[in-house]
């Protein structure tokens, strides 16, 4: 567990070294719903891309796989701190948003509730699916499939806050909607993470 932690730790020092970039994308997702309310439920895919995938680019441009090799850490724990540090991205990027979404309180293109289930959907596909997908083809050779499997969801939560406002549910049967969205987002994870030890021990660096 120790060595997952530092390479989250490292992980996020390599995220903070392109703090321009992400600052910049953190600025415009916080700014957006004041802006240009109807693109609310877009910013919450920017701040996600911006903890989750903004990294993986200069990962790989930097040749972090052979230097994960070097280090005294199994396969395993490298690719387990990936998904802990995806995680803990989405969770970030819940808390930011639904700050921004109680400000807004009232806007019918912004809720907490949307903030959540479009940080869940948007996060399960980019750091779920991608991310075995980059493992095998890498960001550059794979750059059309992620920008198609991140457009696909991004379609999605824009429309969710209109759906959201159509549906008509109580509490108790929003509690069990969160739940069932949450319980996917861990099943996908759990998959994806098995998936991808797999290929990472498999694939020639």
């Amino acid at each position: 567990m120790r060595n997952v932690i530092s390479l989250v730790k490292m992980q996020f020092e390599n995220l903070f070294s392109l703090n321009k970039t992400f600052l910049a994308m953190i600025g415009i997702s916080v700014l957006i719903p004041f802006v240009i309310p109807e693109m609310a439920t877009y910013a919450v895919g920017i701040i996600v891309i911006a903890f989750t995938n903004i990294t993986v680019g200069r990962e790989k441009a930097c040749n972090i796989d052979n230097l994960v090799r070097t280090l005294p850490v199994k396969v395993n724990e490298y690719i387990l701190s990936r998904y802990v540090f995806g995680i803990i991205g989405i969770f970030i990027s819940i808390v930011i948003m639904s700050i921004v979404a109680l400000l807004l309180k009232g806007s019918p293109y912004i809720s907490v509730e949307s903030v959540v289930i479009s940080a869940l959907v948007l996060g399960s596909v980019l750091v779920g699916i991608i991310t075995p997908i980059i493992t095998i083809i890498g960001p550059e050779k794979g750059k059309i499939v992620v920008i198609l499997l991140t457009l696909l969801p991004l379609m999605f939560i824009m429309k969710l806050p209109e759906l959201l406002s159509e549906i008509n549910i109580n509490l108790l049967n929003k509690n069990i909607l969160f739940l069932l969205i949450m319980l996917s987002t861990i099943l996908i994870m759990y998959i994806s993470y098995l998936v991808t030890v797999n290929i990472y021990n498999r694939v020639e660096l």
